[in-house]
């Protein structure tokens, strides 16, 4: 929940790191599906394919849906109407916790069969297709910055250091596809010049990259419909 979404690639990895130190500690993390490109650099999903870190794939209510609706329902109170099952947004476990919490606190009455009074039931499928626009407008985004996401992903960034005596070359997901030296900075007896000039280059790329990220992704935040 951040507009600089990059802060999971950078910091997740270093975190399980800490976590794995720790005996009594342990770390789980719940991510929607279309957003692990996201949150998951590459050291993290070779970890997943090497089964190091265990993964759980939990597909909502698809397969048991009219009981979850069922059970949500009776949670909350709320009347089962079978036209609810209809609504392929409610095995959407999201959705349908929202749905609850929105229908508990409108001013929904019962005609005496059970069933939500006509008004009523009008304004309450007002606020449902305002829900479900918003998820529609907020999965096109989510279209929309997966594509921005891999246009930045095939750019390279170039970083130089002083004199352009190193110059290091990134790609928008901050993979490192080349460096190069000019002779003079190549010095046996002063590798600390090299050094430096090196990690000069390689910030000065990946500010860069930060920088494009930001503009490219960070305009999507305000787009949001929530």
């Amino acid at each position: 929940e951040s507009s600089y979404r990059d802060i999971w690639k950078t910091g997740l990895y270093k975190i399980i790191n800490k976590i794995e130190k720790q005996s009594f500690v342990k770390l789980a993390l719940s991510i929607r599906s279309g957003y692990e490109s996201f949150v998951l650099d590459d050291s993290i999903k070779e970890m997943l394919n090497n089964k190091t870190i265990v993964q759980l794939v939990h597909g909502g209510f698809s397969e048991n849906s009219i009981d979850a609706i069922k059970q949500f329902l009776n949670f909350y109170n709320i009347p089962f109407l079978p036209s609810l099952c209809l609504n392929y947004q409610m095995t959407n476990p999201l959705f349908l916790n929202i749905f609850c919490k929105v229908y508990r606190t409108a001013d929904v009455g019962l005609d005496n069969k059970g069933e939500t009074v006509a008004f009523t039931r009008k304004e309450f499928r007002t606020i449902m297709m305002n829900m479900q626009n918003m998820m529609r407008q907020a999965q096109k985004l989510q279209k929309q910055m997966e594509k921005k996401q891999a246009e930045l992903a095939s750019t390279t960034f170039t970083g130089k250091s002083a004199q352009e005596l190193v110059v290091a070359e990134f790609t928008g997901d901050k993979k490192l596809v080349n460096i190069s030296f000019k002779d003079a900075i190549v010095d046996p007896d002063d590798i600390e010049t090299l050094q430096d000039m090196t990690t000069q280059a390689i910030n000065d790329a990946l500010a860069q990259v930060d920088a494009a990220t930001q503009k490219t992704l960070g305009a999507f935040a305000g787009k949001l419909p929530f």
